[in-house]
């Protein structure tokens, strides 16, 4: 049995969508008779994609199997001999017998065209809609949220150079490209990640939030938390990181050989001290080893304060009670004006899930943690299999 994709143009006006539906005219159940008529069989029609009533199309693709030995060239305009001038087949190719234009579909394009002159047209009236009113143009922008860690870089801090262009591409369309981290503001300085272009930071999950350069918000803990906080790190032994907007604070004693804490050295220099012997801190949240100590226990000290994320038993995050990653995009889409159905986020970890719920389309990397892929609405290939990139054009983000 033959499979036969076809490439379809239509003009949706006089149909009621695409599907087949009783007693009205639809574009699938039009095709399929028309196909019937040349193979003298019933044929099933799949698209890629439904359209609804009036809805135009300049590439369908659909699929059917056949056992007509019509030659190939000649498919598309047999078919198109018993269709009415409003759907045109443009193409009739002989595929794989395993393709399913729907299944194997990997990008759908859409386009609304809106006039915004003061009186219309009369020769575009079914291609376009007509506002004459002034339009919110901001209120249209989409805004995506990235967030840095196993999301822009990998585990080497290597970013590709397919992020880089996609990223771009996105904000010369006019939509707004955000780094949302865990991170906290002083530990987000490379140019590997800040030279890409960002119109703005959601940092230390989402206690700290800038937009073009100037800071918006800062949610910084009080001495009497910051108290309390060490006072638990003492009791059960913790290696403790506190993380600020200027400064990161660990025992280097502590940390002896640690690797990250190495890298933070290197980055920061001067900016990175030493908790003991402070007086004063200037923090947003922390990140811990627990050395054997109970995550629940320690939990149980801090709850009625903090929130604690756990990455693993023996690694957590500690935030003030309230602030996600979510609550950060939200108060950036408030003092933007942009609708929750247009933001996107890109994460991989579980400090990633509640940004991946919250927004409108959530999408998770294709190295990222099972949870986060759980969470999502879409998983994206790999970082350096061009992941960032395959995302945004999922979404028709760019081209």
């Amino acid at each position: 049995m033959r499979n036969i994709k076809l490439t379809i143009e239509y003009d949706g006006k006089d149909f009621n969508g695409w599907q087949k539906q009783p007693n009205k005219l639809n574009i699938q159940g039009t095709i399929e008779q028309a196909i019937k008529s040349i193979t003298g069989e019933d044929v099933e029609l799949n698209a890629s994609g439904r359209t609804d009533a009036g809805v135009h199309a300049f590439g369908q693709v659909a699929n059917f199997k056949t056992n007509s030995q019509i030659p190939i060239e000649k498919f598309a305009i047999a078919i198109n001999s018993r269709l009415k001038k409003s759907i045109v087949i443009k193409k009739a190719e002989e595929v794989d017998e395993r393709f399913h234009s729907r299944l194997n579909c990997k990008r759908k394009t859409y386009r609304y065209i809106i006039n915004n002159s003061p009186y219309g047209t009369a020769i575009y009236r079914y291609l376009e809609t007509h506002i004459p009113q002034k339009l919110n143009v901001e209120k249209m922008k989409k805004a995506v949220f990235f967030d840095i860690d196993g999301t822009l870089w990998n585990e080497h801090m290597q970013v590709p150079e397919s992020t880089t262009k996609a990223i771009r591409e996105l904000r010369n369309a006019g939509n707004y490209a955000f780094l949302c981290s865990g991170r906290s503001r002083s530990n987000i300085r490379s140019e590997k990640i800040l030279g890409i272009g960002f119109d703005g930071i959601v940092a230390a999950c989402g206690t700290h939030i800038e937009y073009e350069g100037k800071k918006v918000s800062e949610r910084l803990l009080t001495p009497d938390e910051t108290e309390a906080l060490l006072r638990v790190i003492g009791a059960y032994h913790m290696e403790a990181v506190l993380e600020g907007p200027r400064y990161i604070y660990a025992n280097g004693e502590d940390f002896k050989e640690d690797p990250f804490i190495q890298y933070l050295r290197r980055e920061l220099g001067e900016d990175v001290r030493e908790i003991r012997g402070q007086t004063e801190y200037e923090i947003n949240k922390l990140s811990a080893y627990m050395n054997g100590a109970s995550v629940r226990a320690v939990e149980a000290e801090l709850v009625p304060h903090f929130d604690v994320i756990e990455h693993n038993p023996q690694l957590i995050e500690v935030v003030p009670k309230g602030y996600t990653k979510a609550t950060g995009i939200a108060q950036v889409c408030d003092i933007l004006g942009v609708a929750r159905e247009n933001t996107y986020a890109f994460g991989d970890s579980t400090n990633d899930l509640e940004m991946l719920t919250y927004v409108g389309h959530g999408i998770a990397m294709g190295n990222g943690a099972s949870a986060a892929k759980a969470a999502a609405e879409y998983v994206t290939t790999d970082i350096m299999n061009h992941g960032i990139k395959n995302g945004l054009k999922h979404y028709g983000l760019i081209g």
